[in-house]
């Protein structure tokens, strides 16, 4: 029996930790060698402090390299041949510990840190795809449900998906980008491309898992939106016109959403249009200062900004004798959809959005498309505060800095 051993090199540069995790088979350890062994990572571990992705990377590594007595039986749907560096049984063990991961993710409470089961995904990829295959679409049946699982077509699981909670559709988006879409990745030491397919290089299976990426951030736009809606529609009846409550999630972007709400009209759900057309009927008198639509200009030429996507815009450019100017590329806060200012605002380093406000809570707590916003939002209390976490991928994001004074993206 053979088990995965980990070796930790720490090296403390310039104030940042960086770490180098090499792995290799040993004989039969005894259980004083195992506990020698992670009494070492622990203490390495302590080193690293706020490096909570790299710790979880290396406890991951730990348990999946332990000989686990696991009931089952080995997957047909890949021959372990081709992959002699690991035996059947350590396969299993993988696959249990990727997928036991996975739902340990559902207690809401927990920040969604995978970057673990990532990296043990991708590494797999590289040599067995259909492995990797099996055990994505093994977490996905769990999660969608019997529907899926009988027939197994994607398209199956994108009639589910307003019936999944935010926390797994965040998973799924996670999985979906890093590992199921992501083409090529870079060998950081020889600087050789490595070319990872999807599962075997299918087109059609590309894009079926494609359309599933992006009809599970549709939907939980659609949650996001629906939640703000009915937020902006308690304040604008509560608050006279005043404003939101103090201590509540302030529903800003509402002006931008229903812009995007006519451009998506047709691909949205009927309880999002029937909330749009009340926010639509809403007295200019009635809407709170905070919620009134007022022109977005480009934060370097003071240009207007056309609304056109939910993500990004480009400005007009300033007009001169010769036309207009250089038009620049800005980026939209992925929850409030307004044009993200210069100051640091938050990034998600999976699906590499940017947000200037935090996702109000209620939105992870999800189970499903909510039948009745209006009782979701009055579990809005003031002691909830909004958590730095993606809406989409539901990481917890990072304050970058901005370059040196402005650097604008010109289009």
């Amino acid at each position: 029996m053979s088990i995965l051993g980990t070796v930790i090199v720490i090296n403390d540069m310039l104030s940042s930790v960086k770490i180098s995790l090499t792995y290799f088979t040993y004989s039969k350890w005894t259980r004083n060698d195992l506990t020698t062994a992670q009494s070492v990572l622990e203490t390495n571990i302590t080193l690293l402090k706020t490096s909570r992705a790299l710790k979880a990377a290396v406890d991951f590594l730990w348990i999946g390299g332990q000989q686990l007595e696991i009931s089952s039986t080995v997957c047909p749907d890949f021959d372990v041949k081709v992959f002699p560096d690991f035996s059947e049984k350590e396969l299993i063990s993988w696959e249990n510990n990727i997928l036991w991961l996975l739902n340990q993710h559902e207690p809401l409470d927990k920040p969604l840190v995978v970057w673990d089961v990532v990296a043990a995904l991708v590494a797999f990829k590289q040599s067995i795809p259909k492995y990797v295959k099996h055990i994505v679409l093994k977490w996905l049946k769990s999660s969608v449900g019997s529907q899926f699982g009988v027939s197994g077509n994607l398209s199956e699981a994108i009639k589910c998906l307003s019936e999944i909670s935010s926390r797994k559709l965040q998973l799924l988006n996670i999985i979906s980008k890093l590992v199921v879409l992501k083409k090529a990745e870079t060998d950081k030491v020889d600087g050789q491309s490595r070319v990872l397919e999807v599962f075997g290089g299918a087109e059609d299976e590309r894009l079926d898992w494609t359309q599933l990426h992006s009809n599970s951030e549709m939907e939980l736009r659609d949650r996001l939106v629906s939640y703000t809606f009915t937020v902006f529609l308690d304040v604008a009846s509560d608050s006279d016109g005043k404003g939101s409550k103090p201590g509540y999630w302030v529903p800003n972007g509402t002006a931008q959403m229903e812009q995007w709400v006519v451009i998506r009209r047709k691909d949205i759900k009927n309880p999002l249009k029937l909330l749009a057309d009340k926010v639509r009927t809403v007295e200019k008198s009635r809407r709170p200062s905070i919620c009134e639509y007022i022109e977005e200009e480009c934060s370097f030429c003071s240009a207007s900004v056309p609304f056109d996507y939910p993500d990004s815009a480009v400005c007009q450019g300033v007009k001169c004798d010769t036309g207009n100017g250089p038009r620049q590329k800005l980026f939209r806060c992925a929850v409030s959809m307004r044009i993200c200012p210069i100051v640091p605002v938050w990034h998600c380093v999976c699906c590499q959005r940017w947000a200037s406000q935090l996702a109000p809570s209620p939105l992870f707590r999800m189970p499903g498309y909510p039948s009745d916003f209006q009782s979701l939002s009055k579990s809005n209390i003031d002691d909830e505060h909004p958590k730095p976490w993606c809406p989409f991928c539901g990481i917890p994001l990072k304050k970058l800095l901005p370059d040196f004074l402005l650097s604008p993206s010109f289009v």
